[in-house]
């Protein structure tokens, strides 16, 4: 029996899902690939092969590649699984291709029990480098996947788009970058100090008696910067579920600022700060921790060249 809907990760593939669409006899189409070889020395052609599905999954709609499962009409078990020691391999075997994917390995791989052989999957997720070429035989290409299954060159019009999409998912991810960078820097400042002397003029008797300004967070631009980029980011949960958990974090900090501001005139400016730092011990580490994490994934996954950058906590 079918599954009502194909795993959205490498880790979720199960032996049991593999074996379901091999014996309805399940298509190759634009996000998926069986291949019998990762690694295939006999053949020549076939690491050529290989940077093809990869490169064209990475310019389409990404996809997996199911290694250790034949073509249909093999006359065979289509089942066969590869050798667990090919698995660290291939990253090598796709080398080739320009700029260099990303991908998401299955880890552990699924073994089957009868022979100790593995059914090895790998995702290729839609690339924000794309568009991804390397050469072939038939020289520099760049590749497209189709619903049929095949991996086709793409059209001069294709190409052109897609080096401009790039471009401009390119700099709103730098924004997003950047913007996370200045959550980051703005939770060093987040601690408050009160002012050794109040000023005496009546003029000033409004403003705020702080020796560094406590300002909110303001995390409303992530909104719109995630639905510009949801394109290429809808599989990244790591990357969503950060901002997700980034702007959690932030509101009860953002409420805690706007009380500081009412409660210095009711018990104090510095009972008021006394009482707002220590709320904040626990928050502010927990907001560096994870602004960090976002950042370090951004650079990791998507060669983030930013103009901004955290800054260092002093005396940290």
């Amino acid at each position: 029996m079918l599954p009502t809907e194909l795993p959205k990760s490498a880790n979720e593939w199960t032996l049991a899902i593999v074996e379901s669409l091999v014996e309805a006899g399940y298509f190759e189409n634009d996000t998926l690939d069986f291949k019998e070889f990762l690694v295939n020395d006999r053949d020549p052609n076939h690491k050529e092969r290989l940077c093809k599905s990869a490169s064209a999954f990475a310019n389409t709609n990404g996809g997996f590649i199911i290694f250790g499962v034949t073509d249909k009409g093999s006359g065979k078990t289509r089942i066969v699984g590869i050798d667990p020691k090919d698995i660290p391999r291939f990253g090598d075997q796709v080398k080739k291709v320009e700029p260099s994917i990303y991908y998401v390995p299955q880890n552990p791989p699924i073994i089957i029990s009868s022979s100790g052989n593995a059914v090895f999957v790998a995702h290729i997720p839609h690339s924000p480098r794309a568009p991804h070429a390397f050469a072939g035989r038939e020289g520099y290409c760049f590749y497209k996947r189709t619903n049929q299954g095949s991996n086709e060159p793409m059209s001069y019009t294709e190409i052109e788009n897609s080096f401009i999409a790039k471009n401009v998912f390119a700099g709103k991810l730098t924004l997003l970058y950047n913007q996370i960078a200045t959550i980051r820097r703005s939770a060093e400042l987040l601690y408050a100090e009160a002012a050794e002397t109040e000023k005496k003029l009546f003029f000033f008797s409004h403003i705020s008696k702080f020796s560094l300004p406590v300002t909110r967070i303001d995390c409303g631009i992530l909104d719109v910067l995630v639905s510009d980029l949801y394109p290429i980011i809808k599989n990244d949960k790591t990357l969503l579920n950060g901002i997700s958990t980034l702007k959690f974090v932030c509101e009860p900090i953002n409420i805690l600022i706007a009380r500081l501001q009412v409660t210095q005139f009711t018990v104090g400016t510095k009972d008021a700060v006394k009482h707002y730092n220590e709320a904040m011990r626990s928050r502010v580490p927990t907001l560096i921790e994870l602004t960090d994490a976002i950042l370090a994934h951004l650079r990791d996954n998507y060669e983030i060249v930013a103009s901004v950058f955290p800054l260092a906590k002093e005396g940290g």
